[in-house]
């Protein structure tokens, strides 16, 4: 009894044009639904993606100013820091511009990113400048040592001369 109640239904839904628009359109409605969703999900992933590399960029530019700041300075550790920060912005700026296949990451699309790209290669050739000058600032730097150490110790005895020429 229960399969003749079944086929009537179907035939009654079958029989009736106005119900099967409408049962087809619901079901258009529903996998438009799980299309956009699947879109929204997958564009969603990206941002987050960008928004890591962006946070990281942020990062790794103190570490530029840092450690570019610490390498004039002449501290020898400066130098190695700032060579690796300079790296890894490269990397990650290049995923922002150029995207990243393995993560299915486009490149973005963002405006702003033409005159960022013109700030990170002068900030970029500055910090090729002070990689490049790295053995005459270490150089200066000890020499700076050594007049340190040594200037005090000349007035010492600059002193002790012009006592002995009073005397």
């Amino acid at each position: 009894m229960k399969s003749g109640a079944g086929s009537a239904i179907l035939s009654t839904l079958l029989n009736n044009t106005a119900r099967l628009g409408f049962i087809a359109a619901f079901v258009v409605f529903i996998l438009a639904f799980l299309a956009i969703t699947v879109f929204v999900q997958y564009k969603s992933d990206q941002d987050k993606d960008y928004i890591s590399h962006s946070g990281e960029l942020r990062v790794l530019s103190q570490q530029i100013a840092k450690n570019a700041v610490e390498a004039a300075a002449g501290k020898e550790q400066a130098f190695k820091l700032l060579n690796s920060a300079r790296q890894n912005f490269e990397t990650r700026w290049g995923y922002i511009v150029q995207g990243d296949e393995s993560a299915g990451l486009p490149a973005s699309s963002v405006e702003g990113v033409t005159e960022l790209q013109n700030l990170w290669d002068d900030v970029r050739s500055s910090t090729d400048r002070i990689l490049e000058t790295q053995d005459t600032v270490l150089s200066l730097h000890e020499v700076a040592a050594t007049l340190s150490e040594t200037i005090p110790q000349l007035q010492v005895e600059y002193d002790l001369s012009l006592i002995h020429i009073s005397e």
